[in-house]
């Protein structure tokens, strides 16, 4: 159970600092960063719009000012003008246009929609009812250019309705209006595939952090092993040299108690033994003088037994015959 609890606090302490660094990374991009995104790619298209109608408007009025020159006649400058902008396309398929319709609202050209030039369209309405071309002439009425939100056709696609934004600028002279817009579906694919490539990224980063993360945490808990395993090998060592000098010291206290009794039995003479010069009687500490045999029984464990060595029994038993 200890394993498995040290396991998990290691697993932990590898792991929540990393997955927490993913989350956080995660609600950035996706509560902060796509919005903001979004916001500016959006901005982005406004512009765009907006300044393709100005050169668009630019075109119009260079015809109109050889108009005013005398160089051509309205009529051929009005037509050499709208069969230019008809032409003009741009975007990733080359299929945005531009359109112009009047201040009545009449179509004067529109490059998907012939049918309706020369037309009123004063009560053309969208899928939801709303009268765009009306609101075209209100927006140039008012602020003589401005943003348009309504539903049309896929650009060449009638049968494909989208959310659309456009820019219109109204040309005063010949009580134009000129326009173009941008396909809301678009601006939100291009959301939906940052989106999906964010997430791939945001997947394959907590994948590679789980990986090195689990590698990092099975390390750790191999090390960990290790570490418990040399302390119980240290430690098992520890008692065995302990219980070793323990046996050590009690068979050297034996030996000491063995020697102290021994040498507690064992009398030895040492020093300088005061001895009579004639009658080798010894003096003790106490000043008395001892024969020699009671002073060294006393001092050691030698015993005696007594005899006559052959030069004292000749001297002092003269008739008697050395037994040998």
């Amino acid at each position: 159970m200890r394993i498995n609890l040290a396991s998990s606090a290691e697993y932990l302490k590898i792991v929540v600092p990393a997955v927490t660094a993913v989350i956080l990374f995660v609600v950035a991009v996706f509560g902060y960063f796509l919005p903001a995104y979004r916001e500016s790619l959006m901005n982005g298209k406004k512009e765009m719009i907006q300044e393709l109608v100005h050169t668009a408007w630019n075109i119009v009025a260079g015809f109109e000012q050889q108009e005013r020159s005398g160089v051509m006649s309205r009529e051929r400058a009005q037509h050499t003008a709208l069969e230019q902008i008809r032409t003009l396309r741009y975007g990733t398929e080359n299929k945005d246009y531009f359109w112009i319709n009047d201040m009545r609202p009449y179509m004067i050209m529109h490059p998907y929609r012939s049918d309706l030039e020369g037309h009123d369209i004063s009560d053309f309405s969208d899928s939801q009812g709303v009268l765009l071309f009306k609101n075209f002439v209100e927006t140039v009425r008012q602020q003589n250019e401005g943003y348009v939100s309504y539903m049309w056709q896929g650009k060449d696609n009638p049968d494909h309705i989208v959310p659309k934004l456009s820019f219109v600028k109204g040309f005063a002279p010949w009580d134009w209006i000129i326009g173009t817009g941008i396909y809301l579906e678009d601006v939100e694919q291009e959301i939906a595939l940052l989106t999906r490539r964010l997430l791939e990224v945001s997947l394959t980063i907590l994948a590679l952090v789980s990986l090195l993360s689990g590698l990092l945490v099975l390390q750790a808990v191999r090390a960990a092993g290790l570490r418990r395993k040399a302390e119980n090998e240290l430690r098992e060592y520890q008692n065995q040299l302990e219980n070793l000098v323990a046996e050590r010291t009690a068979n050297l206290k034996q030996t000491n108690d063995s020697l102290r009794s021994a040498l507690a039995d064992i009398k030895t003479l040492r020093g300088i033994v005061p001895i009579c010069s004639f009658c080798k009687k010894i003096r003790d500490d106490k000043g008395y003088w001892n024969q020699l045999e009671k002073f060294v029984s006393e001092h050691s464990t030698a015993e005696f037994s007594h005899s006559i060595c052959p030069k004292c029994l000749e001297e002092r038993y003269p008739d008697t015959e050395e037994t040998h």
